[in-house]
């Protein structure tokens, strides 16, 4: 009988980091997490959703949504992907916690929905008109980004090759 041989790496274990304020959480929060999802549509903004197990059977009391680490309004990344060196994981999101959710199931543990939005989502708070004369895009974007806290990355060649609009 021939013995299978597999490479470890090629295995396809689904896996996700998080991050809060650029620094990632805690491994024992990572068990927490029930479950992790992303959506994104050409009508919408991503938004993320992280479902944990909100009890700490030890202390007895919750965990999270009594805590400070996913405050509304603080930065969260997601990554997502797989455990395999191979592929690994890839950022989904840069968001905005906006909301948490506790529920209290009669069957089971405690559990808390953290919500958030894409980062960009600080565009649809207000309209503005602006008059941007003589400037490139990439000029422009960086303007309203740091208006609103936020970070632009361009290529340099696009960049460089940028024609400079009279309007």
């Amino acid at each position: 009988m021939t013995a299978l041989r597999y490479d470890p790496r090629d295995l396809y274990d689904p896996d996700f980091e998080i991050k809060v304020d650029r620094s990632p959480v805690p491994a024992e929060v990572k068990t927490d997490v029930v479950r992790v999802a992303y959506r994104e549509s050409i009508d919408s903004l991503g938004a993320f959703e992280i479902e944990l197990n909100n009890w700490d059977s030890t202390r007895r009391r919750y965990k999270y949504s009594s805590g400070p680490l996913f405050d509304p309004g603080k930065s969260l990344d997601l990554e997502m992907g797989y455990s395999s060196p191979k592929i690994g994981v890839h950022a989904m999101i840069r968001g905005e916690i906006t909301a948490l959710q506790p529920s209290f199931p009669d069957s089971t543990y405690p559990k808390v929905l953290v919500l958030g939005v894409n980062a960009l989502h600080k565009l649809e708070r207000e309209q503005r008109t602006e008059v941007y004369r003589e400037k490139k895009d990439s000029q422009v974007a960086t303007t309203v980004a740091g208006r609103l806290g936020l970070k632009v990355r361009t290529d340099a060649r696009a960049k460089a090759a940028e024609p400079e609009l009279p309007y």
